[in-house]
Parts: structure tokens; sequence; C-alpha cells
């Protein structure tokens, strides 16, 4: 069996330093490629947009005006961001956040509600309800908390569950011996029944 030319020609030292010498540079070269233009993600930077990142927890319903100091602008590949990511702070539209954003998360169109009831999803009407500060406060009086609605007359009638109350009065202001306005978002088909227990102040309030 004849031998390959290759097998069979005598290297030359300097051809043989060439060689790894050649490979080495080749691949010094092509990790300064990456990483001079690559972020920690590994993507060339010419694929990274800005993007509203979470630097901390925000809860849901906080108005939209005020969450600036909880954002930052980060570069990202495109590839990480999904449908409607904002890419600035003057982009964020008018309105509350619709659920908790964590840190880290990105901001999204989808993330913004107009108000804490469209922030529930379809279904839901506000409606405002003067009670006894009895009959909803506790540890369950704070805005953002569920809440079940009782009708309180000669019999106790569960009228609504999981209603929303979206604006109460302080608890720590609160005069327990005075009534107050509670504002609440409850399913549309309950409309007719929490009114018509409100009217005759039978609305009691409990956690839900």
């Amino acid at each position: 069996m004849s031998r390959s030319p290759l097998n069979s020609r005598r290297s030359m030292p300097g051809r043989n330093i060439a060689a790894p010498l050649g490979a080495g540079l080749l691949v010094m070269v092509g990790t300064y490629a990456l990483v001079g233009t690559s972020d920690e993600t590994g993507v060339a930077n010419e694929d990274l947009f800005p993007t509203v990142v979470v630097l901390e927890p925000i809860a849901a319903g906080t108005d939209t005006a005020v969450i600036n100091d909880s954002l930052e602008i980060r570069m990202l590949p495109n590839s990480v961001r999904p449908d409607g990511a904002l890419s600035d702070l003057e982009s964020i539209p008018a309105g509350v956040l619709a659920s908790d954003a964590v840190t880290g998360e990105q901001l999204l169109q989808s993330s913004i509600a107009l108000d804490a009831v469209d922030a529930l999803g379809g279904g839901f009407t506000s409606i405002s309800v003067r009670v006894d500060a009895q009959r909803w406060a506790g540890p369950y009086g704070a805005t953002g908390d569920a809440v079940d609605i009782y009708r309180s007359g000669e019999t106790i009638e569960l009228i609504v569950s999981d209603a929303v109350i979206i604006s109460a009065p302080s608890i720590e202001e609160l005069d327990p011996r005075a009534e107050s306005i509670v504002t609440l978002a409850v399913p549309n088909e309950s409309i007719t029944q929490v009114i018509s227990a409100a009217s005759q102040n039978e609305i009691w309030m409990v956690g839900a």
C-alpha cells in the first residue's frame, strides 16, 4: 500500500511550529470576535434592542405614572423579546399594572390596563356602596383584596363570590362609627343584587 504524499513527506521544523500557531491565532481571533461583538447572551450587538425591564417588584393596580423609578432600560436580543415589549419609558401607556410585576420581568403593552376593573378582565363592573366600617373593614379591608359579598337581611345570603375592592378608605384612618364608601369590582350578572342589597344597607363583606 502506498503512503499518502502528506504522510511520506518529511515535515520541516518551521512547518511544525506554524500549524499550531496558526490554529491558536484563529481561536484567538474567533474568541475576540464573539466577545467583542456580543453581550452575555452571545448575541451580536446589532441584534440588541432597548427593552423596559422591572427593577423591583411592583404590585398590580399601581398607577403607571409612578413606576418609572422601578424600571430600567436594558439591551436585549430580539429573540427573547415577546410581542408587545416596550422599548422606552415614554412609550408606557397611562393606566395601571394589570398584574404583579417581578424583578427582571419585561414590561409589555399587555402588562398595562386602563384601570383596576379593566385589569381584572372582561365581565366585571365597578360599583360603589356605602357601608358601615364593621361590614367591610378588618384583615381584608384593603385595596386589591378579594371579598365575598353577603346580603344580611332577614336571612344571610351569599350574592357575590370573589368581588375585588378597588377603592376604600385607609384602615388606619377609618372611623369605626362612620359609614364608608367602598368601590368594588363585581361580575356583571351580580350588579342588580348588589344594588338591591346596598339600597337596604344589607351589604356585608367577608374576606374571600
